[in-house]
């Protein structure tokens, strides 16, 4: 019996250590979890006050680009209106000469050159130069600031790095030009014929470009800033590769088979643009004005250029919907023709 209680309290003793310990075990985990609660909750609240602060400056910085951009687009104005008021200037003042001193209007150069005459470098500035010829004439880095030359014949003229700066080329011939990185900032191109003419590159900053034709141009990386007046313009199967048209008015133009992969069209005017078969790949398209343009023949728009543009559900859902009527159309034709079936339609 004696040995029997032995083991009995032997028994009890283990037990109650070992119940001693696993409550030992419990309190450090219980104050563990404690105190990692209490740094997730410190580390909540710092988080709560970083994303707070986080906010602040975002409200902060979304400001200060609104002040930036506000100016920036006011500089955009200032400046289109300082770069008309130059060429109206050097325009009465042209006037003004030919009204004075008749017999001192003869220009230096002859006004027809021969084809592949070398006028490089040379300075034409204010130079009343309408109606001249200069087919295929060399004229790399020429200077025409404010010059007339109204109804001038430039076809297949080398006009690399010519500066046209507020020149007046209304109705004038540079049908296959090569005209990379010439400056036509504000320069008069109403009505002017560019069609063929290779302008990479080329600035036409605050230019006017009325009812210009450009079939068949290459402006790659060309930039038409400051509200370029392209109103009415013909664009016909023009490269405007990652062009910048920037708030530029392309009311009622022709861009038929236009390549406009990558061009920022950001806040321009699509208004009543005829965009058939234009390829619009990557163009940016934020805040575009595409009122009464069909976009059911638009190469390369995708839902996220969509969004960029106002009530852009609509258009993309219109979009898809002609997508899927078409598909079915083209479905429906295979299938008679090889006579798959008797009465599709049914």
């Amino acid at each position: 019996m004696r040995y029997l209680f032995l083991c009995l309290f032997n028994v009890f003793i283990a037990q109650s250590s070992v119940g001693m310990a696993t409550g030992m075990m419990l309190g450090v985990m219980i104050s563990q979890t404690n105190q990692r609660r209490a740094e997730i909750d410190k580390l909540r609240s710092k988080n709560r006050e970083l994303s707070s602060e986080r906010d602040k400056l975002k409200a902060e910085r979304t400001a200060s680009l609104t002040k930036c951009y506000a100016k920036y687009y006011a500089d955009y104005k200032i400046r289109r209106e300082w770069w008309k008021k130059n060429r109206e200037f050097w325009k009465n003042d042209r006037e003004f000469w030919k009204k004075h001193f008749p017999d001192k209007q003869q220009p230096e150069v002859p006004l027809s050159l021969p084809k592949e005459s070398k006028l490089y470098k040379a300075k034409f500035a204010c130079k009343d130069l309408n109606q001249a010829t200069l087919t295929g004439v060399d004229l790399c880095k020429a200077i025409f600031w404010g010059a007339g030359l109204s109804q001038a014949n430039l076809s297949d003229a080398y006009c690399e790095s010519v500066d046209f700066g507020a020149a007046d080329l209304s109705q004038a011939n540079l049908s296959g030009a090569y005209c990379e990185l010439a400056d036509f900032s504000a320069a008069d191109l109403s009505q002017a014929d560019l069609s063929g003419a290779n302008c990479e590159s080329a600035k036409f900053n605050a230019a006017d470009l009325l009812q210009t034709n450009l079939t068949g141009a290459h402006f790659k990386s060309a930039k038409f800033a400051y509200s370029a007046d392209l109103t009415g313009a013909n664009l016909t199967r023009a490269d405007l590769t990652e062009a910048d048209l920037t708030r530029a008015n392309l009311t009622g133009a022709n861009l038929t088979k236009a390549r406009l992969k990558g061009a920022n069209l950001s806040y321009c005017d699509l208004t009543k643009t005829d965009l058939t078969k234009t390829d619009l790949t990557k163009a940016k398209l934020h805040e575009t004005n595409l009122t009464g343009v069909d976009l059911r023949n638009v190469k390369g728009l995708s839902y996220s250029q969509f969004l960029q543009i106002n009530r852009s559900l609509l258009g993309y859902l219109d979009y898809k919907i002609h997508n899927y009527a078409r598909d079915l159309d083209n479905k429906m034709s295979k299938a008679k023709n090889q006579s798959f079936v008797a009465d599709f339609t049914q």
